[in-house]
């Protein structure tokens, strides 16, 4: 029996209402749409297995990151990207609920927080590890107390040499079979290993491979990683780019060994029967390479955005996520799947709106903030959780 109380929301987004709103600068309701209202931002509708959960909407923070620990427990990091409250002030907690008992437990975190800082989260144990561009902290899961925090190396020569910022953004972390954590940064290139003592070692990736995005480690510890190259644009260099995803790579750490894989990929998983799966960042919809190195693809659904998501449970069915329109997709063993379609604040399924200003420049990005999912993890039930980035946490019970 399902404790917690989820009731599915009834909004739509009216287009003239979208006008008005960006024509009057309230960008800020779109980033936090709930701010306006319980009921009058996010649409979930149309398919009666997605829950909107109460007591996590309206989130002060987009939430880019979610992981579920070992009890079932629900952590969310409120800090980071949009780090700041309505009123302005700087959001610096941990959000931990319980689907169990309602309960909803809000841990204070060191001031590392910051608007051009990433959050990833994920869980090992009793341990729940949050990092960002430069720190990682182990926090134990039943306290809330962070029990390690760690400083990663920032070398200048893996910094980028193309005229961009050099802005770090911590995308991925992944636990290898010895217990190790793998650790991706955009901006950074090369991969950060972080032993269980808290002791770090650099993996460079080789030259003009790119910057590392999203992890994967297989059975036998080798890490794969998609690889993101950056291009300026006549904009200027660093204030547009050009994100191609060409490759994934794989890294045997026993003999130190890279290999480049033609395939393109916005996020990677390993599959059930240990071949790599790989969704986004490029045409083929969901894809998987086995260790042969010949790749084939599996369906059409997937998108072709960085920003997919997938997750992969132990009897070998496959979550993904797809942007244009937002939709989560579930793969059985079998090989049938199920759409769960999301609401579209437009026909593309995003919502393209300025959220800051270089003079003499177009708008140097465009977001999804109303209907793209954050991110996913599988409970042990079979559920699965997901954020959707206009700050609220829902729940498809299959």
């Amino acid at each position: 029996m399902r404790k917690f109380e989820c009731r599915r929301k009834t909004i739509s987004i009216l287009s003239a209402l979208t006008a008005a709103l960006v024509a009057a600068g309230l960008w800020l309701l779109l980033l936090n749409p709930w701010s306006a209202g319980e009921d009058s931002a996010l649409a979930v509708r149309g398919d009666p297995a997605i829950h909107v959960v109460d007591q996590l909407s309206g989130l002060p923070v987009p939430t880019f990151s979610l992981a579920i620990d070992e009890a079932g427990r629900i952590w969310l990091p409120q800090f980071g990207i949009g780090g700041l409250k309505n009123d302005g002030t700087q959001v610096n907690e941990l959000w931990r609920f319980d689907p169990a008992s309602d309960e909803l437990v809000r841990f204070p975190l060191p001031g590392r927080g910051g608007v051009n800082t990433t959050v990833r989260i994920t869980t090992r144990g009793s341990a729940v590890y949050v990092g960002s561009d430069r720190y990682v902290y182990r926090i134990d899961a039943e306290t809330g107390t962070v029990k390690q925090e760690i400083v990663l190396p920032l070398d200048s020569q893996y910094l980028p040499k193309d005229g961009r910022p050099p802005l770090i953004a911590l995308s991925d972390m992944q636990f290898a079979p010895d217990g190790s954590l793998w650790i991706a940064r955009e901006g950074y290139s090369a991969l950060t290993k972080l032993a269980a003592d808290g002791a770090w070692t650099t993996v460079p990736l080789p030259p003009g491979y790119g910057e590392p995005h999203s992890l994967a480690v297989d059975d036998r510890g080798h890490v794969w990683a998609s690889v993101i190259r950056h291009a300026p644009t006549p904009a200027g260099p660093g204030l547009e780019a050009v994100n191609a995803f060409a490759i994934t790579v794989e890294f045997d750490p026993v003999s130190g060994r890279f290999t480049k894989h033609a395939m393109p990929a916005g996020k990677l998983a390993v599959a059930a029967a240990g071949d790599i799966l790989a969704v986004g960042g490029g045409p083929g919809g969901l894809r998987t390479l086995d260790r042969e190195g010949a790749a084939r693809s599996l369906s059409d659904q997937a998108g072709t955005s960085p920003e997919d998501h997938m997750v992969v449970a132990p009897d070998g069915t496959i979550w993904y996520t797809a942007i244009g329109p937002a939709k989560i997709v579930r793969r059985a063993p079998d090989g049938t799947e199920r759409v769960f379609s999301l609401p579209s604040g437009t026909a593309s399924g995003e919502s393209t709106f300025c959220v800051r200003t270089i003079p003499d420049s177009k708008c140097p990005e465009l977001i999804r903030w109303v209907t793209q999912v954050g991110d996913i993890a599988l409970a042990s039930n079979g559920d699965l959780w997901f954020t959707v980035t206009a700050g609220a946490v829902a729940v498809i019970i299959p």
